[in-house]
């Protein structure tokens, strides 16, 4: 492979670091080339051969890794580990090596405190998200930086599905969870303004005031 080769790869590639046919990943080869600015350009996003496959679901060359001594904490450059590359992509069968193989927590916020299971729903990964609530067991009602819960990740990118696999995994405060910026998950922009998301934006409201009513039914009958 030649440096026009790695440095096309790595242009059009989102992974940098995936492992290319012949067993090696692109930072090989531009190390054996000494193409000194492509080893530059990959060491920069922080990325990894082991953050790499996870991300692909390249499940084999995963476990060749860390047999290898592969350092499995490792972190990218925004602090996402192995569970957030999996996540990332809905690799399911890496995530459940990484759990229930090898022992990695699969609830570790990154720099934005983002868990594995909320880059999953961001993603619209309903099978991800499943395996972790019931693996991992992580507080849906944990946000990031943004004050973002899972649900509100999963609204903005209008996957519905989901909304409805975490409403229904957790509590009734996931409807009414606020961001940083006070807005429940029917309150984004992406939800109340897109034509197609509107389903979604009705049902959260009306799960929000449905929820808001038993609450307030409870708060009366307890007082």
């Amino acid at each position: 492979m030649d440096d026009s080769h790695v440095e096309k790869l790595l242009m059009n590639q989102q992974d940098a670091l995936l492992i290319t046919y012949d067993g090696r990943s692109l930072l090989h080869h531009a190390i054996l080339s000494g193409n000194l600015a492509v080893v530059g350009a990959i060491l920069q996003r922080g990325q990894t051969p082991l953050l790499a496959a996870c991300h692909r679901g390249q499940l084999w060359p995963v476990h060749q890794l860390l047999a290898a001594g592969a350092d499995g904490s490792v972190r990218d450059a925004s602090g996402a580990g192995c569970a957030h590359a999996a996540a990332a992509a809905g690799q399911l069968t890496v995530l459940q090596y990484l759990g229930e193989v090898v022992g990695f927590s699969l609830s570790d916020p990154d720099d934005d405190g983002r868990t594995p299971v909320m880059v999953a729903a961001a993603g619209g990964h309903a099978a991800a998200v499943k395996y972790l609530i019931e693996q991992a067991r992580p507080s849906l009602l944990s946000a990031d930086a943004g004050g973002r819960t899972a649900v509100h990740l999963a609204a903005a990118a209008g996957h519905q599905h989901v909304c409805w696999l975490l409403v229904t995994s957790g509590s009734a405060e996931l409807l009414t969870a606020a961001d940083a910026e006070g807005r429940a998950p029917h309150q984004l922009p992406s939800v109340s303004s897109a034509p197609s998301w509107f389903a979604l934006g009705l049902v959260l409201t009306l799960l929000g005031a449905s929820v808001a009513c038993v609450l307030l039914y409870m708060q009366t009958r307890i007082l």
